[in-house]
């Protein structure tokens, strides 16, 4: 799994928006950029990308710009990253190329593919909230 600078400018900018969220405002796009340091262009694909995900909606003129298309508790980890970065977890294609030096009944394959799974499975059940805050029953865990 690799997270890039997409992936980093996405989660940002929708904790920018998280924030105009709370406040019933609408996000200029020059305004996340100075504030998430995003280049403007770059962070303009982000957000197109993200809005034809139906994670965020899009409203022309002075008073428009951007804003979540629903609750941040509605939008998981998951939903973000297929939007900006495709498939989470994609499987090596060299797991199943017969030249490889593994035999066929190597478990390999199944072990990449459960941790693939739980890894999707933790960043589905995650919303986005977690990226202005750190929900109570996580600091439930910590304390016993």
């Amino acid at each position: 799994m690799r997270l890039g600078h997409t992936t980093k400018y996405a989660l940002e900018a929708l904790a920018f928006l998280i924030r105009c969220h709370a406040r019933d405002e609408w996000g200029q796009i020059k305004d996340i950029a100075a504030s998430c340091n995003i280049p403007r262009k770059y962070l303009e694909q982000v957000l197109l990308d993200l809005k034809s995900a139906g994670l965020v909606e899009s409203k022309k003129g002075q008073h428009g710009g951007y804003r979540l298309s629903r609750r941040p508790d509605e939008i998981s980890l998951a939903q973000v990253m297929a939007a900006v970065q495709g498939e989470l977890l994609p499987l090596p294609d060299w797991l199943d190329d017969s030249a490889h030096n593994f035999p066929s009944d190597s478990g390999l394959r199944d072990a990449v593919e459960q941790a693939r799974n739980a890894v999707t499975k933790i960043f589905a059940a995650t919303s986005i909230e977690i990226l202005i805050c750190r929900p109570q029953s996580w600091r439930d865990n910590e304390m016993g």
